[in-house]
């Protein structure tokens, strides 16, 4: 092979290692968004949740409040109260479930990060051995 296709190939060896670089970087960066964009979600969904929980617990309040007025009768009330206070249980339970499911996927998701950093780093000294191999040729 003569000097010129020599160079020619080596031009055409660093470019594409450095658009492999590139490429895997932007691939890798799309997947940090999109997981970055998903404990977004996460996290409005539950600031919702817990606002519309605070919501609802102040409701119940003005509930109970004018239940004990309209009834006067401590019985009554006690039941209205009892009841209420299953519904809000059940939905406390519902939340700490769905909680429990976020922190779970929270965890999955930083476990996929670790193992795309450890990935991307990989990949770097790859390209760097690379791009050695290719200054040295």
């Amino acid at each position: 092979m003569d000097r010129e296709t020599e160079l020619l190939l080596d031009t055409i060896a660093e470019r594409a290692a450095r658009e492999a670089v590139a490429k895997s970087r932007e691939f890798h960066q799309d997947d940090l968004k999109v997981l970055g964009e998903r404990m977004d979600i996460g996290f409005e969904k539950i600031d919702r949740d817990l606002k519309e929980i605070t919501s609802r617990l102040d409701s119940v309040e003005v509930r109970l409040g004018n239940v004990e007025v309209r009834l006067g009768n401590v019985e009554v009330r006690l039941d209205n109260v009892e009841v209420r206070l299953d519904g809000i249980d059940q939905r406390f339970d519902r939340v700490e479930n769905a909680l429990a499911t976020l922190l779970e996927e929270f965890k999955t998701n930083r476990e996929k990060q670790k193992q795309l950093e450890a990935q991307v780093a990989v990949l770097t000294e790859r390209v760097r051995v690379l791009e050695l191999q290719l200054a040295h040729q």
